[in-house]
C-alpha cells in the first residue's frame, strides 16, 4: 500500500481541520486507512493563529488532491476552548501584554466566549459556556474558511466541495454531524480573497483530482474524486465503527476512552507534523488514543502558524507535561516541491508575491529552499527539494527555541526535548535526527522575541508623559523603516488598549501635518499604534487656507497635550503642488486662470511656492522638476507660515520646548526623506551645517557664471593651469555644485566628486550639472559625481568606477582609502567646529590628510573667528560649543604643518567679493614621504598648544 501511494500519490476523499488533543486520533476515529484523509491539527481547530497555513492547506488539499468534503471537528472537553473561555469570563486576559505564544492563542480566541457568553447571561456558568464555546468555535472556523478564501468560496458554490462542522464526543466516542454553517450563503458574497495575516489580495483556480478509492484498496491518485455527500457517509460509517469498538484499522475500546474522560489526557510526546494525507501519525507510530499531542499543516511549519503552533506546543509541554516535542517532515513533500519551485522562479523573475493563502504559505517556505541551495550548491532539482525537508525541519525547531522561552526554559533545565525526524514514505520507516545544531546556541539566549505575528506595539497614554523631541523623531523614523522594509509591528489592538485611551486619555508622541492624498497614510507610514500621533491632514500639506483649523489644533496638541514634537510631512509626486506648479507655468505664459473654485484658490496660492522653486532652478527647469523641488519649499512655507502666526509655537519653539522638522515621503520606497534645515527659530531656517539653499546666490557675481569660480581661477593664476587640469579631485562641502562643476568643465579636472551632508543640495547640484550649457557638459557626466555623504562618517574607500551609495551606507573594509591630487575645502571648517568642535576640526584635517595623495594639495578656506562671533547664536547647543573651543582658525596652519604637511601658499582674496567672504586661501601640499596621521579617534594626531587670548572667547 505505501508503495502504491508513493508511487501514484494521494487522493484524499476530505479534508478534516481538527483539535491537536491527544484524545482524537483523527485516522481512528473514523477508522480510515492512509490516503483516505488530509489532516489539519492545532489546539482549539481554529484559524486565529493560523489562518496561512491552513487556509491555504485546504485550497491545497481541495484544488490540487480534489478532496470534495473539509470537516471542520471539535470536540467535548476541549482545554483551548476552555482556557479561552475561562480567561475570558474571569476577566484575566493579557492587560500587561502578551507574554507568550500560547497567551496569545487564548487571546485571539475570545470572540468565541463572547459568542457562547450571549446564550449564558451569568457569568458563573462557566461549564455552560464552554460547552457552547465549543460548537460556536467550529462555526466560527467554517466562517473564516468562506470569508477569507475566494477559492474555497468558488468551489462551495459551484457545488464542488462542501464545508460541515461537527462534535466529536469523547465520552461515547461518536461524532455529532453539524452541517453546514448557517452563515455560508452569506459568507459566499464576501470579497475577501486573503487571510488577515497575508497582505495582498488575489484568488486562485486550479482542478481537481481523480475519484476516491479504486482497485488497490485505499485512495491513492489514481482513483478519481468522491461526492462531498459519499465522503460524508463513509465518516459516518467509520465513526460509527470506532464508537462501539470495533474499528478496522486500530482497536480501541469502550473502556479506553472512558478513561481519557475520567482521568484526562497525558501525552507522553507532541509531534509537529505534515498534513499530507500519507503521513497518518497515530498510525505511522502505531499509537493509542492518549500517547500523542498531534499538530498539522502542510509542510509541518511555523512560517504562518507561530501562534498556534508554538501556543499549542507550550500547552503540551507546559499544561500537559509532555516531555519530547518532535517535529516530522517527510519524504516527497508537495509543500517543500511547492515552496522550492517558488524559490527557484523567483530567483529568475523576481520576487514572487502572494495571491493566495497557499501561495504565501509556499513563499514563507521559500527560504528552506533558499538555504538548501546554499547547502548544497548546483544541485538537480529533486535533490533540492529532498535536502529542503531536513532544512525545514531543522528551521521549525529552530523557530520553536528561538521564539518561545516557556518551551527554551524546558529544554535548559532538561524537562523537555525537541527532536528533528524524517517519515520516509517509501518504507514506512522514520529517520530520527535528534536534537537541531543549533540548539546550545539558541538555548544560550536570554532574549526573547514575540513571535513575528504575534509582535506588537503598546500604546501611549497620558499615564506615560510627554516625550522628548529628538526620541519621538527616532520612533518615527523606526517605524518608517520597518513599513519600508515591510516589517510592521502596528495592529493587534485589545479591548483593553482601546479602553485605555478613552479613560486615561491620550498623550501623542508627535503631532503630524501631512497631504490628504490616500496613498500617504501617516499611521502606516510611521508604524505607529494608536494614540501615537495627533494627525492633521489637507491637500498640499499647508497652511495656506486652513490656519485657523491647522495652527488651533496644533496649538491644541503642544499646548494641551504636551506634545514636544511637530512634523510636517510633504511626499513626492503630489497632486496639489503639480496643479499648483501648472497654474504657475500657465501664469507664467499668459494664461492667468480665473479663481471660481476653493480648489482654485488652493493652486493659486500655492503657486507661489512653485515660482520661488522655479527661480531657485533657473529658468530652464522643466515644469515636473519644480513640481518636485516645490515639494521640499512646501514643507518649509508651512513650518514658517506655522512659525509666524502662531505666538504659541513659537514661544514654545524659542524656549527649546517644542521642535518643528520637515519631511518627505517617498511614494516609490517608503522611505521618509529629511533635508534642509534642522530646525527654525522665529520663522526662520536654521541651517546648523552651513546647508544654505541659495549660498552662491550671494556668494558669487554674475560673471563668476562665465569665467568659473574665483577662488579656482586664483589658484591656477598662481600655480598655473596644470594645477587642476588632469588631476583628481575631492569638493568637500559642495553646497550646489558650482565649484564642483567649475573644477570640471572650466578648469578641465580629470575627475571630480563633490561631497555635501545635506541629500537637497545634492540633488540641486546634480540638477545644476544637468542644466549648464557649458560646451563640456555632455563629457561631463563620466567624470563629475555628487554624493551625499559626511567626511567625518565616510571613509570614501570606492574606486572611480564604483557607483555611488548613500550616507549611511557601510563601507567595504577591504577596499583601500580613496586619495586625490587636490582636496578642496572651502568654508566648512567654522560649521564643523560647531557641531563637533576641536575633536571635529581634528578629525577633519586627519581625513583630508589621508585623502591628499603625496605629493598633492590640500587647499582650505577657513571662516574667520569674527564670522564664529556673529553665527554662535544659532542654537543653544551651538553656542555651549563655540565656548569650549580651544584651538581657533588662526591656529590651524600650525596644526596642519604639525600633522605632516608642508605650507605652500596663503593667496589673498579678490578685492571685489563680498566683504563677508574675503577669506584668504591657505595652500598645503602633502610630502611624498609622510606616513598617515592617526585614526580618527577623537584625539588630535599633533599638538598644538592653545595661545593665550587678549579677548574673552564668546560664549
Amino acid at each position: 500500500m505505501r508503495k502504491e501511494l508513493e508511487r501514484d500519490g494521494q487522493a484524499p476523499h476530505s479534508a478534516i481541520l481538527g483539535c491537536a488533543d491527544s484524545r482524537c486520533p483523527l485516522e481512528t476515529i473514523f477508522d480510515t486507512l492512509p490516503g483516505d484523509i488530509f489532516v489539519l491539527r492545532n489546539a482549539g481547530n481554529t484559524c486565529t493563529h493560523a489562518e496561512g497555513s491552513m487556509v491555504g492547506s485546504l485550497e491545497f488539499c481541495t484544488g490540487k488532491l480534489g478532496a470534495r468534503l473539509i470537516l471542520v471537528l471539535g470536540h467535548t472537553k476541549c482545554g483551548a476552548v476552555y482556557g479561552a473561555t475561562q480567561a475570558y469570563v474571569e476577566g484575566q486576559r493579557a492587560k500587561n501584554g502578551i507574554e507568550s505564544a500560547l497567551e496569545g492563542l487564548l487571546e485571539d480566541m475570545s470572540p468565541v466566549a463572547t459568542s457562547a457568553l450571549k446564550e449564558h447571561m451569568e457569568v458563573g456558568e462557566h461549564e455552560a459556556v464552554a460547552a457552547t464555546a465549543i460548537r460556536v468555535n467550529v462555526f466560527h472556523t467554517i466562517d473564516f474558511l468562506l470569508k477569507y478564501s475566494a477559492p474555497l468560496r468558488e468551489r462551495v458554490e459551484n457545488g464542488d466541495v462542501e464545508i460541515h462542522g461537527g462534535i466529536y464526543h469523547l465520552d461515547s466516542g461518536k461524532v455529532e454531524f453539524m452541517g453546514e454553517s448557517p452563515r455560508q450563503a452569506e459568507l459566499l458574497n464576501s470579497s475577501e480573497h486573503i487571510p488577515p495575516s497575508m497582505t495582498l489580495e488575489g484568488g486562485r483556480r486550479a482542478g481537481y483530482g481523480p475519484p476516491a478509492r479504486g482497485a488497490h484498496g485505499l485512495r491513492t491518485a489514481a482513483d478519481g474524486p468522491m461526492s462531498a455527500n459519499e465522503a460524508l457517509n463513509m465518516w459516518k460509517e467509520g465513526n460509527e465503527r470506532f464508537a462501539v469498538g470495533a474499528p478496522f484499522a486500530k482497536l480501541a475500546g469502550v473502556k479506553m476512552r472512558e478513561a481519557l474522560v475520567t482521568h484526562g489526557q497525558a501525552p507522553h510526546t507532541a509531534i509537529m507534523g505534515c498534513a499530507d494525507s500519507r503521513v497518518p501519525l497515530e498510525t505511522v507510530f502505531d499509537a493509542l488514543p492518549g500517547d500523542l499531542f498531534v499538530l498539522r499543516n502542510a509542510g509541518n511549519t511555523c512560517t504562518h502558524a507561530e501562534g498556534s503552533m508554538v501556543g499549542s506546543l507550550e500547552f503540551c509541554a507546559g499544561k500537559l507535561g509532555s516531555k519530547l516535542i518532535l517535529v516530522l517532515g517527510h519524504t516527497q513533500c508537495g509543500a517543500i516541491a511547492g515552496a522550492t519551485k517558488t524559490y527557484l522562479a523567483g530567483k529568475h523573475s523576481g520576487p514572487v508575491k502572494a495571491a493566495s493563502a497557499l501561495e504565501g504559505l509556499l513563499i514563507g517556505l521559500s527560504g528552506a529552499a533558499q538555504q538548501a541551495e546554499d547547502e548544497l550548491g548546483a544541485c538537480e532539482p529533486d535533490q533540492l527539494v529532498a535536502h529542503c525537508v531536513r532544512v525545514n525541519v531543522w528551521r521549525s525547531i529552530d523557530f520553536l527555541l528561538k521564539f518561545s522561552a516557556p518551551l527554551r526554559a524546558l529544554v535548559r533545565s532538561g524537562n523537555l526535548e525537541i527532536q528533528g525526524g524524517i517519515y520516509h514514505l517509501e518504507t514506512g520507516r522514520v529517520e530520527f535526527m535528534g536534537r537541531s545544531p543549533k540548539q546550545a546556541e539558541l538555548v544560550a539566549s536570554e532574549k526573547t522575541p514575540m513571535p513575528p505575528m504575534l509582535q506588537s506595539l503598546p500604546i501611549r497614554t497620558t499615564r506615560d508623559g510627554p516625550m522628548q523631541p529628538r526620541r519621538a523623531l527616532r520612533i518615527l523614523k523606526d517605524g518608517n523603516r520597518r513599513f519600508h522594509q515591510g516589517e510592521p509591528l502596528s495592529g493587534n489592538v485589545t479591548g483593553q488598549m482601546r479602553k485605555a485611551l478613552a479613560q486615561e486619555g491620550q498623550a501623542p508622541l508627535a503631532a503630524i501635518l501631512g497631504c490628504a492624498d490616500s496613498r500617504a497614510p501617516l499611521e502606516t507610514v510611521f508604524d505607529t499604534m494608536p494614540g501615537d500621533v495627533f494627525v492633521l491632514r489637507n491637500a498640499g500639506n499647508t497652511c495656506t487656507h486652513a490656519e485657523g483649523s491647522v495652527m488651533g489644533s496644533l496649538e491644541f496638541c503642544v499646548g494641551s497635550l504636551d506634545t514636544k514634537l511637530i512634523i510636517v510631512l510633504g511626499h513626492t509626486a503630489c497632486g496639489a503642488i503639480k496643479g499648483a506648479t501648472k497654474t504657475h507655468f500657465l501664469a507664467k505664459n499668459g494664461q492667468r486662470p480665473q479663481v471660481t473654485r476653493a480648489l482654485d484658490a488652493l493652486l493659486q496660492s500655492l503657486s507661489a511656492i512653485a515660482a520661488k522653486a522655479n527661480d531657485e532652478l533657473g529658468h530652464h527647469a522643466t515644469e515636473e522638476e519644480v513640481a518636485t523641488h516645490a515639494v521640499r519649499l512646501n514643507v518649509f512655507h508651512s513650518i514658517d507660515r506655522l512659525l509666524e502666526y502662531s505666538p504659541l509655537v513659537r514661544s514654545k519653539v524659542e524656549a527649546g520646548e517644542v521642535e518643528i522638522h520637515g519631511g518627505i515621503y517617498d511614494l516609490e520606497t517608503g522611505e521618509e526623506i529629511v533635508k534642509g534645515p534642522s530646525s527654525w527659530k522665529k520663522g526662520k531656517p536654521l541651517y546648523e551645517h552651513g546647508n544654505y539653499g541659495s549660498y552662491y546666490n550671494y556668494r558669487h557675481s554674475e560673471s563668476d557664471f562665465f569665467v568659473g569660480d574665483r577662488r579656482l581661477a586664483a589658484l591656477s593664476e598662481r600655480f598655473g593651469k596644470s594645477f587642476l587640469k588632469g588631476k583628481e579631485v575631492l569638493d568637500i562641502g559642495c553646497n550646489s555644485g558650482l565649484v564642483s562643476i567649475s573644477a570640471a568643465l572650466d578648469f578641465r579636472a580629470k575627475r571630480v566628486v563633490g561631497m555635501d551632508i545635506d541629500s537637497g543640495l545634492v540633488d540641486s547640484a546634480r540638477q545644476n550639472l544637468a542644466q549648464t550649457e557649458h560646451p563640456r557638459a555632455i563629457h561631463a557626466a563620466d567624470s563629475l559625481e555628487f554624493r551625499a555623504e559626511d567626511i567625518l562618517h565616510c571613509p570614501l574607500r570606492r574606486p572611480p568606477e564604483e557607483l555611488p551609495e548613500r550616507f549611511d551606507a557601510p563601507c567595504r573594509a577591504p577596499q583601500r582609502a580613496r586619495t586625490w591630487t587636490v582636496v578642496l575645502c572651502f568654508s566648512v571648517t567654522k560649521w564643523i567646529h560647531f557641531a563637533h568642535g576641536d575633536t571635529g576640526i581634528h578629525n577633519l584635517f586627519k581625513r583630508c590628510f589621508k585623502r591628499t595623495r603625496p605629493g598633492g594639495y590640500f587647499v582650505l578656506e577657513p571662516q574667520e573667528w569674527g564670522s564664529y562671533k556673529k553665527k554662535r547664536h544659532i542654537t543653544r547647543e551651538v553656542r555651549q560649543t563655540v565656548s569650549k573651543i580651544q584651538i581657533r582658525p588662526e591656529d590651524f596652519e600650525e596644526y596642519l604643518v604639525n600633522l605632516g604637511f608642508e605650507k605652500v601658499a596663503a593667496i589673498e582674496p579678490p578685492g571685489d567679493l563680498p566683504k563677508n567672504f574675503q577669506r584668504f586661501l591657505r595652500v598645503f601640499r602633502r610630502p611624498d614621504d609622510v606616513p598617515d596621521a592617526a585614526p580618527d579617534d577623537g584625539a588630535p594626531a599633533a599638538k598644538v598648544e592653545a595661545k593665550p587670548r587678549k579677548r574673552k572667547a564668546p560664549a
